[in-house]
C-alpha cells in the first residue's frame, strides 16, 4: 500500500478513536426544574443481569518493525509508537454488560506500515482473537464486535 493510503487509514482510525469516548455527553445547561424531593428515596437502577468476561488479543503480525504507530480501540484505547518490533500483541479482559452482549462492543487494531527484514515498506497484517479463537485477520485494519 502506498504511503498516502496508509497515512489516510491511520488518520481515519485516529479520528474514530478520538470519537469513541464522546458518546453519552449531556448538556450542562438544563432549563427543567429538579423534581427530586428530599423526603422520597432515590429510585434504584434495575438489575441488568450478569456480565460476560471475554479475553481479547490484538496482534500485528510479521517480522521487522512498525514504521507507523499501532493503534487499538475498545475499553483499552491506545497507541504504540512507531518502531515496535514485530510480532506485537496486546491482551486485555473485557467485561460486557447484558446490553453489550446483545449489540457487541467494537474492538479494532490498525497495523499501519511495517518495514520488513529486507528493508521494504508494506502494509501490516493484523489479527483479533476472542477467548483464544481467531475471529478476524486482515491487512491494515482489523475490527470486530465482541459479544
Amino acid at each position: 500500500m502506498p504511503h498516502k493510503k496508509v497515512g489516510l487509514l491511520v488518520a481515519g482510525v485516529t479520528a474514530v478513536a478520538g470519537l469513541a469516548g464522546c458518546g453519552g455527553a449531556t448538556s450542562s445547561t438544563s432549563t427543567a426544574p429538579s423534581a427530586v424531593s428530599s423526603s422520597e428515596p432515590a429510585p434504584s437502577a434495575p438489575a441488568e443481569g450478569p456480565t460476560a468476561v471475554r479475553t481479547v488479543k490484538l496482534e500485528v503480525l510479521g517480522e521487522g518493525r512498525a514504521v507507523q504507530p499501532i493503534m487499538y480501540v475498545g475499553d483499552f484505547n491506545g497507541t504504540e509508537t512507531g518502531g515496535m518490533t514485530l510480532p506485537w500483541s496486546k491482551t486485555v479482559t473485557l467485561e460486557l454488560t447484558p446490553a453489550e452482549q446483545k449489540v457487541g462492543k467494537l474492538v479494532s487494531v490498525v497495523a499501519g506500515g511495517v518495514q520488513t527484514t529486507d528493508g521494504q515498506i508494506t502494509e501490516g497484517s493484523c489479527r483479533i482473537s476472542v477467548d483464544g479463537r481467531k475471529v478476524v485477520a486482515a491487512k491494515g485494519l482489523c475490527e470486530y464486535k465482541v459479544k
